[in-house]
C-alpha cells in the first residue's frame, strides 16, 4: 500500500491483495505488516481481517499473521521479534504429548542465514531435532516452487509452526527473542533459556553445555575440542 492509498483509505487494496496471493500462490500463512500510517490513522486491522473472512468463507482456512510494526517505534529487530511473538501465539496448537527431542529454536534478526544453518547442525549432533522461527538456513541457496513464483520453497512449514506447542524446550537466541519465548511458556509450560549471544567460548560453553542437559547427552568429542 502506497502513503495515499493509506491515508484516504486502502482496505479495499488489502483485501484485493489478498485475494490476488490466493489465487496465484495457494498460501497456508500471509504476514500482514503495518508501517505506522496505519496506527497514525487508527484503522482496526483485526476488524478488517475478520470482514474479509466474513465475505469469503473460504478464507477461513487460510493463516493471517497481523503484526503492528510502526516505523516510528522501536528498531529493526523489535519488529522481528514482534513478527515471531505473533507467530508463537496464534499458530501452535497443543494435539499431543511433549515431543522429547523436539526443540524449539527462536532466532533473532541479527543471525545470518549461514549461523541458522550451522547452528541446526550443532543441535542435530546432540540427537535433537530443532524447529526454527524463523528458518532461514536455506534462504540464499534455495530453489522457488515454480518458475512464475518468487516464493521460495524452503523454511518452516505451517505443519511444524504448528507442533512446537509439543516441544520439550525452547532456545532463544538474542535477548529479543525472550518475548516469544515467554508466550510458549505461558502457553504450554516449555521450559526455555536465553542466549544473548553465541560469540566466544564463554558463551559457546554454555550453550553447548544446554544442548547437553537438553538431550541428556555428552557433548560431541568436535565441539570439546
Amino acid at each position: 500500500m502506497t502513503e495515499v492509498s493509506t491515508i484516504l483509505g486502502g482496505e479495499d487494496k488489502v483485501e484485493k491483495a489478498i485475494l490476488q496471493l490466493v489465487q496465484r500462490c495457494q498460501p497456508e500463512i500471509i504476514g500482514l505488516c503495518t508501517t505506522g500510517l496505519t496506527e497514525t490513522r487508527g484503522d482496526d486491522m483485526k476488524r478488517l481481517i475478520k470482514d474479509i473472512r466474513h465475505r469469503y468463507p473460504e478464507l477461513n482456512q487460510l493463516l493471517i499473521v497481523l503484526v503492528s510494526t510502526p516505523d516510528f517505534k522501536g528498531t529493526l529487530q523489535d519488529g522481528f521479534a514482534a513478527v515471531v511473538e505473533s507467530i508463537v501465539k496464534e499458530i501452535p496448537q497443543k494435539v499431543e504429548q511433549c515431543c522429547p527431542q523436539q526443540i524449539t529454536l527462536l532466532a533473532s534478526s541479527a543471525f545470518t542465514p549461514g549461523d541458522i544453518q550451522e547452528i541446526k547442525d550443532i543441535i542435530a549432533t546432540f540427537g535433537l531435532q530443532a524447529i526454527a522461527i524463523p528458518d532461514l538456513s536455506a534462504l540464499l541457496d534455495s530453489h522457488v516452487a515454480h518458475t512464475s513464483s518468487h516464493i521460495t520453497a524452503s523454511g518452516t512449514t505451517v505443519t511444524q509452526l504448528r507442533a512446537i506447542a509439543n516441544s520439550a524446550f525452547t532456545i532463544a537466541l538474542g535477548e529479543s527473542m525472550r518475548g516469544a519465548a515467554k508466550i510458549l511458556k505461558q502457553k504450554f509450560s516449555t521450559p526455555y533459556a536465553v542466549f544473548g549471544e553465541l560469540t566466544g567460548l564463554d558463551a559457546t560453553d554454555k550453550f553447548l553445555q544446554a544442548l547437553a542437559d537438553i538431550s541428556g547427552n555428552s557433548v560431541p568429542e568436535k565441539y570439546r575440542r
